[in-house]
């Protein structure tokens, strides 16, 4: 197939933006992701039993609870991105995210809490999907 034109995709922490070759903009919010992610962060550090077997458990389960939920959200998303690119008859580009992790590394002068945040970003699960 052809495309007709191109779909281009901004990848966000809480958002992500699609604008198509008409000037089409639209935005998909993904903050419910983020405080999904936050949650289940601060459940697994309010644990203090100093047990490893359990902590493994209780990581392994709040773990499993995040990756299920914040990924149907992005499931949604990409869906509804790639069944409007089929309508149109466009062609999908995406930003290149090489290397944004080596930004947020211990040292580099942020906080915990933000580095947490933005190394916790499912951008790339997004652009598998």
């Amino acid at each position: 197939m052809e495309p007709a034109g191109l779909i281009g995709i901004d990848r966000n922490l809480d958002n992500v933006t699609i604008t198509d070759s008409g000037g089409n903009i639209q935005k998909y919010d993904l903050s419910r992701a983020t405080e999904i992610k936050e949650d289940c962060r601060q459940a697994k550090m309010g644990f203090k039993r100093n047990d490893y077997r359990i902590r493994k458990q209780v990581y392994a389960k709040y773990g499993r609870i995040q990756r299920n939920k914040v990924g149907w959200i992005l499931h949604n998303t990409s869906a509804s991105i790639v069944r409007q690119a089929k309508e149109k008859q466009l062609g999908i580009v995406m930003e290149n995210l090489k290397g944004i992790r080596k930004l947020y590394r211990k040292g580099n002068g942020q906080g915990k809490d933000y580095r947490a945040r933005m190394n916790g970003w499912s951008f790339a699960e997004l652009q598998r999907q």
